[in-house]
């Protein structure tokens, strides 16, 4: 070991170069002594020790942060509300931004968050429709004037059902009885031209309907690219 050439105390290790490898400081002022005087080697140093401690630093790190969290979750959730308060408009920009920018990825984790939980999006909706009924009502009347815009006829949703034995045409799964299981979709989107009929109109799951959406089905659009 040699002694550092300063008058910190510190003692060095040197490798064949003669760079430092490791440092020995005798206690707390020594060391802040040393990484003042010395910010090129405290520097490599700490690198070197990273890389070679990286996994056990990190998870050191996930462990300190969870039991924080833990023991000071009502603050932090007052600070939340207080900032969310002040800065409701740039949040809201940045969230806008960032959905812009990932809509597909969003869009696609959306998704699968409602298969995997169909009871909980079930309950979401439910209270969207409560708490926006002009919405629901809008979106009601602008798909009756669609409807009424083209060549409809009477569907007989019974004999429908009967007909295709009750399975969902988009996931071929059976459709259970319940109030928000079934729903009925057009297969040509009114919006792309399809008709109001028994040939267009298809029974489905409500989770399924209201992914596809407005959406033409990928054999179409399979076979459109032919």
């Amino acid at each position: 070991m040699t002694l550092c050439r300063c008058s910190c105390g510190a003692e060095i290790i040197q490798n064949k170069r003669g760079r430092p490898n490791k440092i020995f400081v005798n206690n707390i002022h020594q060391q802040r002594y040393f990484r003042a005087t010395h910010p090129d080697y405290y520097t490599a140093y700490k690198v070197k020790y990273y890389k070679e401690h990286k996994a056990e630093i990190s998870e050191k790190r996930k462990a300190q942060q969870k039991q924080y969290r833990l023991k000071n979750r009502t603050r932090l959730l007052e600070d939340a509300k207080i900032y969310r308060d002040k800065n409701k408009d740039s949040i809201h920009k940045t969230q806008h931004e960032w959905y812009q920018k990932n809509k597909t990825f969003k869009n696609e984790q959306s998704k699968l968050w409602q298969l995997a939980h169909p009871e909980e999006t079930r309950i979401i909706r439910r209270r969207y429709l409560q708490k926006h009924p002009e919405r629901f009502a809008a979106r009601t009347a602008a798909r009756r004037a669609l409807i009424s815009s083209i060549n409809t006829s009477n569907v007989d949703y019974d004999t429908m059902l009967h007909l295709y034995d009750r399975i969902c045409y988009i996931c071929y799964m059976p459709i259970p009885l319940g109030r928000y299981e079934l729903a009925f979709d057009h297969v040509i989107p009114l919006k792309h031209g399809g008709a109001h009929n028994i040939h267009n109109i298809r029974p489905t799951h409500f989770i399924c309907n209201s992914q596809k959406r407005d959406s033409m089905p990928k054999a179409i659009l399979d076979t459109s690219k032919l």
